[in-house]
């Protein structure tokens, strides 16, 4: 996740193409004719920004912005970490099958969180997941950004292009923190949330719920917390929920097939709105049998789907 980018430059594509011109490529391609706009608008809890996703060079590739209200201008936060450009070839299956199931085309920066709960003086908190983890950036007033710097991407690197003289277009935002990565073995992490006051980010990772702190841990909470997770440049998460790791049939924090597909419920828990606790659903799809579909190059997918007069999964509700 960066800052930077190349953003204000048109596409080639877009520079030698008239308003009326449409090419067969246009026709069938992605982005589709006329979709080329801000997408995904979430108010910041002062409702000083409009949070919004938006591709500036006709892509699939995605920055993240805000509208201003009281600069009446759009300004760029975020542009994604580079391994977001790839396709989707390179994400977990668990990823895939969320795109599928929510429709998801984007590539870049496809969801947003603010935190809903801002303290007085306390900047806005964002919460960005992006195919390596999920990220934390914090945005505040221009008149407030002193000491803060914001143009650095991810370990030390830009996010592409030069960003001299472009300090205006920018709102302050500290440089993006990972929280939650995948881990040793590139588990999928998925569906990331902030608490109502930003101070933790819940995610389920290996089918079960865990929790990490947004903020830098110092001193003996950082060592003991390095001892438990050598390996991550991300802080140390705990898990909350037991019974689901290593079970292929189940899973705590998400929505089951029928939920997703059938009842639009793409969220599997809830933060309560004090923070404190996590409702969750918990599914035992055991009794669903499995379906395999054959692929033309011989490989093959096996998935329960639970089909008409069938078996469905069997969902219940907990707390933590």
């Amino acid at each position: 996740l960066g800052r930077a980018g190349d953003d204000a430059h048109a596409s080639s594509r877009n520079e030698r193409l008239s308003d009326t011109d449409i090419l067969i490529e246009d026709v069938f391609g992605y982005p589709a004719p006329g979709s080329l706009h801000p997408i995904g608008f979430q108010w910041s809890p002062d409702g000083a920004l409009l949070g919004n996703l938006f591709s500036p060079n006709g892509t699939l590739v995605r920055n993240l912005y805000a509208y201003d209200v009281r600069a009446g201008s759009q300004r760029l936060l975020a542009t994604p970490a580079r391994e977001a450009y790839a396709d989707e070839s390179r994400l977990p299956r668990e990823e895939k099958l969320r795109r599928e199931r929510t429709r998801e085309l984007g590539l870049g920066v496809t969801r947003f969180e603010w935190a809903s709960r801002r303290a007085k003086g306390e900047a806005r908190r964002l919460l960005v997941p992006q195919s390596d983890g999920a990220y934390v950036l914090d945005v505040v007033d221009d008149d407030a950004a002193a000491g803060v710097d914001g143009d650095a991407g991810l370990g030390g690197d830009t996010a592409g292009g030069d960003t001299a003289g472009d300090k205006d277009k920018y709102l302050a935002s500290s440089e993006p923190r990972l929280v939650v990565d995948s881990g040793d073995n590139g588990a999928a992490v998925l569906d990331a949330k902030l608490s109502p006051d930003g101070r933790w980010v819940a995610f389920v990772r290996e089918h079960e719920i865990r929790v990490a702190p947004c903020d830098p841990l110092d001193g003996d909470d950082r060592d003991e917390a390095t001892d438990r997770d050598v390996a991550s440049d991300a802080l140390p998460s705990a898990r909350v929920t037991f019974g689901a790791y290593g079970r292929e049939a189940t899973t705590h924090g998400l929505a089951e097939f029928i939920a997703a597909e059938e009842m639009d419920r793409a969220e599997g828990f809830w933060w309560s709105p004090d923070g404190r606790k996590i409702a969750f659903a918990r599914v035992d799809a055991g009794t669903v049998p499995p379906y395999v579909i054959e692929r033309a190059d011989g490989s093959s997918e096996r998935h329960r789907y639970p089909f008409a007069g069938g078996t469905n999964a069997r969902v219940t509700l907990g707390v933590v």
